[in-house]
């Protein structure tokens, strides 16, 4: 249930980010930042909140991926995974920190960045190894754009 909030944050996100940069372009930073902050304390949120005692995936939603060959879009918490997301979310705000003053091309920057922490966390989250190869092999996209 918690993995559609985040879709739904991520595409709020994007549609809100593309006014603020109309409008008030001052204020675009602050906005990043208080949106990864919020990812990062979802994922500490999580963090208190599993289960440690059971040694499988927990939260687990199964979707429809293509009904017409049986394929699902399969994720979950895994603990260990649970800190990768953690890790990749702290490593995403210190790049966006180390970034404040950043003038060139910022709208690309932070789009990559934003975009890269999705990845990430899917990455980790899904249970199927075919999506896994996947997201994973998308993240090469956000990675190139920002070196």
């Amino acid at each position: 249930m918690f993995v559609n909030y985040i879709y739904f944050f991520f595409f709020f996100f994007l549609f809100y980010v593309k006014f603020i940069v109309i409008f008030f372009f001052n204020y675009i930073k602050l906005f990043i930042f208080s949106f990864i902050s919020f990812i990062f304390l979802w994922n500490i949120w999580i963090l208190l909140i599993y289960n440690k005692s059971i040694l499988w995936y927990q939260y687990i939603i199964q979707l429809y991926w293509i009904k017409y060959i049986q394929l699902f879009y399969i994720i979950g918490i895994y603990q260990l995974f649970l800190l990768f997301t953690l890790l990749s979310t702290v490593i995403i705000l210190i790049c966006f920190i180390m970034s404040w003053f950043l003038s060139y091309k910022i709208n690309l920057y932070y789009y990559t960045l934003i975009l890269l922490l999705f990845i990430l966390i899917n990455t980790f989250m899904v249970m199927d190894i075919l999506l896994f190869f996947l997201i994973f092999e998308s993240s090469v996209i956000p990675l190139f754009l920002l070196i």
